[in-house]
């Protein structure tokens, strides 16, 4: 079975893609990354990057096994590129697996966020933390070499996303 990870910045919006790509599809399921990295929160003495990685893990043993039942499974994740070695090595098993990177400009990240209103901003280490991140984001460019598929998401439509992202499965 084919497993798609698509990682890309919030802006690109990796994860409603991935919903939809799966949601249209039979047998075919979503995991959603931020949500395993919230399920380890509450771990103390694991820093913010070691719960991300935890979270690759954990969402590459999900699909390991349920690609070895027969179900196509989309990753998605809204973050760094920088991971993408990591999916790749936990799911070196499987023989059909495709990384997406979801790119879109500088412009369209930092207004993505600013629409988010004030409660995005609420304080110093959030804006501290929303600046590096966008930082990030436009000095980290995906490569070839990490990924399968790079795809702009700059100009095209939700609906053209996802008709492209589904001709990966």
């Amino acid at each position: 079975m084919t497993v798609l990870v698509l990682i890309g910045p919030p802006a690109t919006e990796p994860v409603e893609l991935g919903r939809r790509v799966a949601s249209g599809r039979e047998f075919t399921a979503f995991v959603d990354v931020a949500g395993l990295v919230r399920s380890l929160a509450g771990v103390r003495g694991i820093d913010a990057e070691s719960r991300h990685f935890l979270g690759v893990d954990m969402a590459t043993g999900i699909a390991d096994r349920l690609a070895a039942d027969g179900v196509d499974v989309v990753i998605a994740e809204a973050g760094s590129y920088r991971r993408a070695p990591a999916y790749r090595e936990g799911l070196v098993l499987l023989d059909k697996v495709t990384l997406m990177a979801l790119t879109a400009d500088s412009g369209r990240l930092a207004l993505r966020d600013f629409s988010r209103g004030p409660e995005m901003f609420s304080n110093l280490s959030a804006w501290r933390q929303w600046r590096a991140d966008l930082a990030e984001m436009v000095r980290s460019k995906p490569t070839f070499t990490d990924f399968d598929v790079i795809l702009d998401c700059a100009d095209r439509s939700r609906a053209d996303l996802v008709r492209l992202i589904s001709a990966a499965l």
